[in-house]
């Protein structure tokens, strides 16, 4: 928030390590809760109106105080001006803006749950196409083919294909797959495959060098990661890990 006050302003020439239209630049698509107090704001139209000539403003020490407030205004976007005579009244219009930015947030979160769930079926849709498409081509392509055959291997691949989408819904596991680590998708299926959690605590240890086995196993313990990873191994029909 920007809060221009009576006479606590310092020039902006006197900001050697900020560049102030660098600032407004970046955070352009930022929403800018900016107040100035009603007398500092008046004065800064007839500023305005003004400019280039010498005025003793009544309300400022300095006209950077208004070069300040207009740097602020030239940004296109969210860069609403409240002009207040009590700090009381500060406090109510950001009660107001921070219910109005809350209401968006939660607004945009469902909207973004739809569209996730849209981009799931697509995912899903786009798996049977790839089925259909195969079996219709090998039927053309070839005529003594066993058709039951085709249907199994094709169902089984789109099993496949559904089990891998469930499991890069989730951050733990999509974290682990990286060149960096060398890990593919089947491998990191594998390491979520260990026998129990001493196993995939010491294969942990393998891959992130950093941290031991006996680490890795009472940060676990201190967090809830465990269920994180109990919820990968649910997807693979394996049963829980373990924490002793």
């Amino acid at each position: 928030m920007f809060s221009v006050n009576l006479h606590e302003f310092k020039p902006i020439q006197a900001l050697d390590c900020i560049n102030l239209n660098m600032i407004i630049h970046k955070y352009e698509l930022l929403p800018g809760l900016i107040g100035a107090e009603k007398a500092v704001y008046a004065e800064y139209h007839t500023y305005l109106k003004n400019k280039g000539t010498t005025i003793d403003y009544a309300h400022v020490d300095s006209k950077n105080v208004f070069e300040f407030i207009e740097s602020v205004l030239a940004r296109t976007k969210n860069n609403p001006m409240f002009a207040f005579e009590k700090e009381s009244e500060i406090e109510d219009w950001l009660r107001e803006q921070w219910a109005g930015s809350f209401k968006d947030m939660l607004r945009n979160q469902k909207e973004m749950v739809k569209v996730d769930s849209i981009s799931k079926q697509v995912t899903e849709l786009g798996s049977i196409n790839t089925t259909l498409k195969h079996y219709l081509e090998t039927l053309i392509n070839r005529s003594d083919t066993d058709d039951t055959k085709i249907i199994a291997e094709e169902s089984e691949r789109l099993k496949l294909d559904q089990l891998n989408s469930k499991l890069m819904e989730h951050t733990v596991f999509t974290e682990l797959i990286s060149k960096e680590n060398d890990i593919t998708l089947e491998g990191a299926k594998e390491i979520f495959k260990c026998e129990d959690i001493n196993a995939f605590a010491n294969k942990a240890s393998e891959i992130f060098k950093h941290t031991t086995a006996e680490q890795y196993i009472e940060m676990w313990r201190q967090t809830e990661m465990i269920n994180d990873f109990n919820k990968i191994r649910n997807i693979l029909l394996l049963p829980p890990f373990v924490l002793d």
